[in-house]
Formats: C-alpha cells, sequence, structure tokens
C-alpha cells in the first residue's frame, strides 16, 4: 500500500572519498556533535564533522591491512564511541586521543578468519560487549575489564550465522540474535539468547519458515519499545521483519519486491511525530515507510541520484533533531532531510584534460570556479531542473622548469531541486553558489585532473529589500512563521537581513 508521497530535501556534502565505504555516526572525539566515521576496506579510517555547509576531514588513519567488518560502540563506559576494526582473524579497538585515533586493544588471533562483528551491552553494566562470528560458526564474547580485553563467553553452531544485539523480549538485559542458515526444507533460523554467568542461554528457538540472505539489523520499528528482526530475502529484494508476541517470533511485514538488491535499512523518527520510519536503500531509490494501522505504507520515495549503500543515524548538525546519513557507491556523504529546503547542494566530479598543446603536470596548486553560467530552468510538477555550467580555472606545476601553467575547463552540470507545490510554468528564481572546490591528482597520470565542485542551488521568490523580524514579513506576505523559517532555515524569532533571498511557502 501507499499513500501520497510526500516531499524531502537532501544536502550533498562531498569530500575526496574512496568508494564503497560503510559509514557510523557518534559523538568520538568529545566535541559534543555528533561526527561521521566512514571505513574503507583496503584499510583506511576517515572522521568527519559538518561545519553547516558540507563535511570537513577532522582526521585519517591508514591501517596497512584489508578491513572486513567495522562497528562502533562504547566499550570503557566513558560515554564516547570507539571504532572496532575486524581484520583477517583479529580485532582492533581505536579510540580518538590526542587528536587522532589511537589502537587501544587488539585480539588474540583466531584460528579462522572473523565473519561477523556486533557491538552491544549484553551484561547490563552500560557498557558495551564486543560479538564476533569466527569461521562463521562459532560465537565469541570479549569485555574490557581492568584495561584488557577478556573472553567472557562463546559458542559454537553447526551452521554459518549473523549475529546483531537488540531487545527483542522484555528482560533486564539486552539479548544476542543469531541468524543461522539452514540447509534443506523448513527456512533458516532465529535464536535469541541472554548472556547469563558466563553462558549463552537459548530463550526464543524457531525457523522463519523461508530461506533468507542478511540480517540487517535488530531496531525498533514499531515505537514499541522492543526491537524487531530485519532480514533481507528473496536474493535481497525483499524485507521480513519479525518481532516476537509472547515467546514465540511472528511476522510484522514481509514487503513487496523491490526493483533492486536492497543494500542497508535503517530506522529513525525523521519527520519528528513520535513514530519511526524505516528507510530501504535499493540501489539510487531510498524508500521510507511507516507504520498505518497494522500495514507499513510508503510515504516517500526518494530519487537520490547515486547509488546508496550504506546508512547511519545521528545529529551531525547539533540542532537536536536525528538526521538520516548516506554513503553512496562513489564515496559521497548525503543528510537526507524530511522537508523541502530552499537551498539544496549537489556535486559534480570530472576529469579535466590537459591539451597536448600544454606541458603535462608534476603539481596542481589551484582550482577555482570562475564564474557559473545557467542556461536553463525548467518548472516541472514538484520540482525545477537547473542546467549549467562552472567555467573553472586551474593553476598546475609542470616541468623542466617548474613553471606554473594557467588552464580554463568548462565543466556542465545538471540537477532538480525538490519543490513542494510547483507546477509546470510556475515563476521561480534561481542562484547558484559554489561551496567546495577540490582535486584528485595522480603524478603517474599528469595529463589528469579531475576537479570536485559542491554548489548550492538557491530557490527564491523574492529578494529582500530591508531588514525586518521574520514574523513581521510572514504577516505581510500572508505565510506561515513556522513554514517560512523552516524552509529558508532561520529563526523563527529572528531577523530577515537585507539582500537575503526567501522562498515563501506554496
Amino acid at each position: 500500500m501507499t499513500e501520497d508521497i510526500q516531499d524531502y530535501g537532501y544536502v550533498w556534502t562531498g569530500y575526496n572519498l574512496p568508494v564503497n565505504l560503510e559509514i557510523f555516526v557518534g559523538d568520538f572525539t568529545g566535541f559534543g556533535q555528533d561526527e561521521v566515521v566512514a571505513v574503507h576496506p583496503t584499510g583506511s579510517i576517515y572522521i568527519f564533522r559538518y561545519d553547516g555547509r558540507v563535511f570537513r576531514r577532522v582526521s585519517a588513519l591508514n591501517l596497512g591491512r584489508r578491513i572486513t567488518k567495522a562497528v562502533v560502540g562504547d566499550v570503557d563506559g566513558d560515554g564516547k564511541k570507539e571504532v572496532i576494526i575486524a581484520s583477517g582473524n583479529s580485532f582492533v579497538v581505536f579510540k580518538w586521543k590526542g587528536g587522532r585515533f589511537q589502537r587501544i586493544h587488539i585480539s588474540p588471533a583466531m584460528e579462522v578468519e572473523i565473519t561477523d562483528i556486533t557491538i552491544g551491552d549484553l551484561t547490563g553494566d552500560m557498557i558495551d560487549e564486543i560479538v564476533i562470528v569466527a569461521g562463521r560458526t562459532k560465537i565469541l564474547i570479549y569485555k574490557i575489564q581492568g584495561g584488557s580485553l577478556i573472553l567472557i563467553a562463546e559458542r559454537v553452531s553447526r551452521t554459518p550465522l549473523q549475529v546483531r544485539i537488540g531487545s527483542v523480549i522484555r528482560h533486564h538485559q539486552k539479548q544476542l540474535v543469531t541468524f543461522e542458515h539452514v540447509i534443506g526444507s523448513g527456512g533458516d533460523k532465529l535464536i535469541i539468547l541472554i548472556l547469563a554467568n558466563g553462558q549463552l542461554e537459548i530463550v526464543i528457538e524457531e525457523t522463519i519458515g523461508m530461506k533468507g540472505d542478511v540480517l540487517l539489523g535488530v531496531k525498533d520499528v514499531d515505537n514499541d519499545f522492543m526491537d524487531e528482526i530485519i532480514i533481507s530475502t528473496s536474493n535481497r529484494r525483499r524485507l521480513l521483519v519479525l518481532g516476537v508476541s509472547g515467546q514465540i517470533l511472528a511476522r510484522k511485514w514481509l514487503s513487496h519486491g523491490f526493483s533492486g538488491v536492497v543494500e542497508d535499512v535503517e530506522v529513525a523518527d525523521w519527520d519528528k511525530d513520535g513514530r519511526p520510519e524505516i528507510f530501504v536503500a535499493v540501489g539510487s531509490q531510498v524508500h521510507v515507510y511507516k507504520l498505518r494501522g497494522r500495514d507499513y505504507i510508503l510515504v516517500k520515495q526518494i530519487d537520490m541520484e547515486v547509488y546508496v549503500v550504506s546508512f547511519a543515524r545521528g545529529d551531525v548538525e547539533k540542532d537536536g533533531y536525528i538526521e538520516v546519513i548516506v554513503i553512496s557507491k562513489t564515496g559521497v556523504i548525503i543528510i537526507v532531510k524530511d522537508f523541502f529546503e530552499a537551498k539544496s547542494q549537489f556535486l559534480v566530479q570530472q576529469t579535466v584534460h590537459i591539451p597536448k598543446n600544454l606541458p603535462p603536470a608534476i603539481k596542481v596548486a589551484e582550482v577555482k570556479v570562475d564564474k557559473v553560467i545557467i542556461f536553463r530552468k525548467e518548472a516541472i510538477k514538484g520540482k525545477i531542473i537547473i542546467s549549467g555550467k562552472f567555467l573553472v580555472n586551474i593553476l598546475y606545476v609542470a616541468e623542466p622548469d617548474r613553471r606554473v601553467f594557467a588552464l580554463d575547463a568548462e565543466i556542465p552540470f545538471t540537477h532538480f531541486v525538490p519543490v513542494p507545490g510547483l507546477l509546470p510554468g510556475h515563476r521561480v528564481f534561481v542562484d547558484v553558489e559554489v561551496e567546495f572546490v577540490d582535486f584528485r591528482f595522480n603524478p603517474s597520470i599528469p595529463r589528469l585532473i579531475e576537479v570536485v565542485i559542491v554548489a548550492q542551488i538557491i530557490v527564491f521568490d523574492i529578494i529582500v529589500r530591508e531588514r525586518k523580524p521574520l514574523r513581521v514579513f510572514a504577516k505581510e506576505h500572508g505565510v506561515s512563521s513556522e513554514d517560512l523559517a523552516k524552509i529558508n532555515k532561520l529563526s523563527i524569532e529572528g531577523d530577515i537581513e537585507s539582500g537575503e533571498k526567501i522562498k515563501l511557502p506554496i
């Protein structure tokens, strides 16, 4: 079932990142604002902080070894999150100290490779334990005690499994959920275990009646203060949500078949109404579902223009509200908004070729945008399409005498901005402001320079002529003060400055 698709917005916050990242959100540095940690399989860990326009890199670390899995949590109980990296047959705990991530613990080497890892408070002492799966069948639970990493429990399964931690039954301790792949008929198996006296005790053990693919998460999808188990099925093209009713597993939702593979799932109260939404990443789309009665209804379908591979959630804007963050396959971090804003960021990446009449580069000195030209602005139902080009100037150093050369290039762009209520033919004004320019240059390919531009499109109806309180301005134009402040990201109690470009609610 679906209802009228609501409006949305998003903020593109690109950076010079590699592809295929996994992201996590939390206060890692103690700064008081949620940061984004991005982990790359080749061994790199990045940490970013949002400054209101783009994510700025705070630090980077290269382990020099392959990363197979990563999780974040508070393993020492100090209120800050640590990053736990599984690499081969061991895992490493990193903590933010002295302005960088430092290794504080490394596990003993396992006999086989770590195939899964999760983290959570299984003992009820407000400190997270680390749970790993070694060789796909052996569960090992570690805890930091007295400054040392201690093995406190283990369990061996007969079948390959995946693990997550959550509160799926009413108990003072969180539970370990294992999803076990069973050969033969009857479907795969879910087991819920409680850690007691150093032993994992089975509370519930049931088959799910079908074959599953990936244990995507254990999250509270219906706001009943109990977590549900989310599994992908049908070659990762459907979602199965299970909860506990009494002492048995009950199916709460089996989604329709998606057009592509489900990459990730997140749960967050996006529209701040006290009820969570389910976010599903499928290719370049994010589907947002909400519980209406007994049915999950598609309330938003967001075309992201990039392939989404991972979700996270947190207050990266430091405004007291939870944002949903996505990472694209190409390494772009994006904040997805629950309402339309009059400002929409977009990112352009293009490789510039140094022509043969100029010498090749050995170093890039500067890349800047001299001018932005808009040559198409078209209003269609619910959105406006803007096309144009950036006039870019590149300064680079060349051999043999290390002279500086200037190179001009034109980089085209096309972007659309969702505008609720917009109809074809409506008159709308737009402006494009460049917020961030970066480049990638590999000296081994001296004639290619990749330019990265983050720009912001401002959609507006009026340029303010004189300063006045927002409430007065709203009353003069017959619109809601709350909607005006929300769309233009202004304080409802503040003033609108002269020269500011304002979008009126439709």
